[in-house]
């Protein structure tokens, strides 16, 4: 099975099984708990539906499949798409929008840097950047990114929509919690390593803030004592309690959903952690079946792992006396020019060569323009007497 599918499809029940008891009393709740998926409620939405903690994951998720790495300008485009048009959404329309990542959409669309439209303020820190982190967390795993790394990815990814460090340290001790998980380690242990995670680079005061989950026993703490709201701090420390108090994805969620207040996001954050540590195979098939556009869901899945697999290609640009040429990783030819002095301020080129694979993308007019601009650096006239570039620009070079 595949971890990504796991995760992914995890979050997304988490998140349509608590977005029609949203805001709900946890006393209600616990007194006639939510057991199976359902409809209409707080949103007034069909069974089944996602809400923006799911849409925003997929925006981020679709415009890494597009670009093959986090282009924030791309990734604040499909935000911007989600809110406007209802991209990324189950129904054709955003339903449910934090006020930080609104407000910096808002700000995006106005004109400022991705990396500079998110919010900054202490009271900016809910958890609208925790509730999209999971593809960070398995671009780390795959990628096999360092602390350093990680921390510079998280510090991005989450200052899109939130900035305060109170919000980037909660994601990123959600991404360490993960990625312990992912690498092997039981819940108790994982969450055991946070405590010797370096955390030099975050003040003491935000520190602070999440002390609860670096002290012994933290599993032991009564359920009352266990906030369920859209504070950043709130959410973490509300997912990792019930994970660690359940024993399987559906016990995971029920509990999760049940504690009422933000229901869809604890829930989505729960599902995604446990939908990794016990398989896509444990999610009960109803549902499954109940969440739409799962099968959209599992391709996004699906793409989003093939392009993190995907090897990267480093390509090396030689030069030696007559010729210029490109070699991938493994010593391959992927294209080859070559030239020679025909008078004493004159080189033609004579031969271009494509690898077959690298035929049809424009490869031969590109190692072709690369050794033209780099005879004229010499000071040298141009000409062209092979056949494989185009017309016009063998005729630019002739005639120059």
């Amino acid at each position: 099975m595949s971890i990504v599918k796991d995760g992914i499809i995890g979050h997304a029940i988490g998140d349509a099984m608590g977005v029609p008891i949203e805001f709900e009393m946890r006393a209600k709740l616990l007194e006639n708990p939510v057991t199976e998926m359902t409809g209409g409620g707080t949103h007034g939405q069909p069974k089944g539906y996602f809400s923006d903690d799911t849409s925003m994951e997929i925006a981020t998720i679709d415009s890494y499949i597009k670009k093959e790495k986090f282009d924030y300008d791309d990734i604040m485009n499909n935000f911007s798409l989600w809110i406007t048009e209802g991209k990324f959404t189950p129904g054709g329309k955003a339903f449910d929008a934090g006020i930080t990542c609104y407000n910096a959409i808002n700000n995006y669309l106005k004109g400022a840097p991705p990396l500079e439209s998110g919010l900054n303020k202490i009271d900016s820190n809910g958890n609208g950047s925790l509730m999209r982190m999971l593809p960070a967390v398995y671009y780390a795993h795959y990628k096999k990114l360092k602390q350093t790394e990680l921390l510079k990815l998280t510090k991005n990814l989450s200052g899109i929509t939130h900035r305060h460090e109170i919000s980037i340290l909660g994601c990123y001790l959600y991404n360490n919690y993960l990625l312990n998980i992912i690498n092997g380690k039981d819940k108790y242990a994982a969450l055991n390593m946070l405590k010797v995670l370096d955390l030099s680079s975050f003040s003491e005061e935000s520190i602070s803030k999440y002390k609860r989950l670096f002290e012994n026993g933290f599993e032991k703490i009564n359920i009352q004592e266990i906030r369920s709201t859209g504070y950043v701090v709130d959410t973490l420390e509300a997912v990792i309690w019930i994970i660690l108090n359940t024993n399987n994805f559906k016990q995971a969620i029920i509990g999760a959903i049940n504690l009422g207040d933000d229901t869809d996001t604890v829930g989505a954050i729960t599902g995604s952690i446990a939908g990794i540590l016990y398989g896509y195979n444990d999610i009960p098939k109803s549902w499954l079946k109940d969440l739409v556009k799962r099968n959209e869901l599992e391709e996004y899945s699906k793409s989003f792992e093939k392009v993190l697999l995907k090897k990267e290609r480093k390509i090396n640009l030689i030069i030696e006396d007559n010729r210029m040429y490109k070699m991938d990783n493994k010593n391959n030819i992927i294209s080859e020019v070559e030239f020679k002095k025909i008078s004493k301020d004159t080189y033609d080129i004579t031969k271009v060569y494509v690898d077959p694979l690298y035929r049809g993308k424009g490869e031969g007019n590109k190692i072709f323009e690369k050794a033209y601009k780099f005879l004229k650096s010499k000071n040298y006239k141009v000409t062209a007497s092979c056949n494989f570039a185009s017309k016009k620009i063998k005729d630019n070079i002739i005639q120059q």
